[in-house]
């Protein structure tokens, strides 16, 4: 928790998840971190609401991009585009309806997609940024 107000149901609180591997060989992921912010009662009287905003990164390890790198060099006739890392940005606000049903609508927007992979679609190229729109429920009985 960083802040609190008069009233101790609102907060407003951080976190943080570095994550990591040395074995870079048989990873896909090397490194990633996800950090945000909460913020607990957001508006008056739904003591029970928060509010959140988080980033994150994945790093992808340097056995997987040595592989595109020798995908390209060994096949230069078909696109392998070299891979990197892909980012994100989310906003999210969990309802509490009742005293057992949350709903949760969350966006997210990713950059770099797939950290640099090839599209599906398009072989031409890579997956374009994106943007994601979901709703999650919790039904507690």
């Amino acid at each position: 928790m960083i802040w609190r107000a008069a009233n101790p149901d609102r907060n407003l609180n951080v976190f943080v998840r570095p994550m990591f591997t040395p074995l870079d060989d048989r990873n896909l992921i090397s490194f990633g971190l996800n950090a945000g912010l909460t913020l607990h009662e957001p508006i008056d009287g739904r003591k029970d609401d928060t509010a959140g905003l988080g980033f994150g990164i994945a790093q992808v390890s340097s056995g997987a991009s040595g592989f595109a790198q020798d995908a390209a060099f060994y096949n230069p006739k078909v696109f392998s585009p070299s891979r990197s890392a892909e980012t994100y940005l989310e906003a999210t606000y969990q309802f509490q309806v009742t005293g057992w049903w949350q709903l949760q609508p969350d966006i997210q927007y990713f950059f770099n997609s797939g950290a640099g992979l090839a599209d599906p679609n398009d072989p031409t190229r890579k997956i374009g940024n994106e943007l994601v729109i979901g709703l999650r429920t919790n039904i507690t009985f």
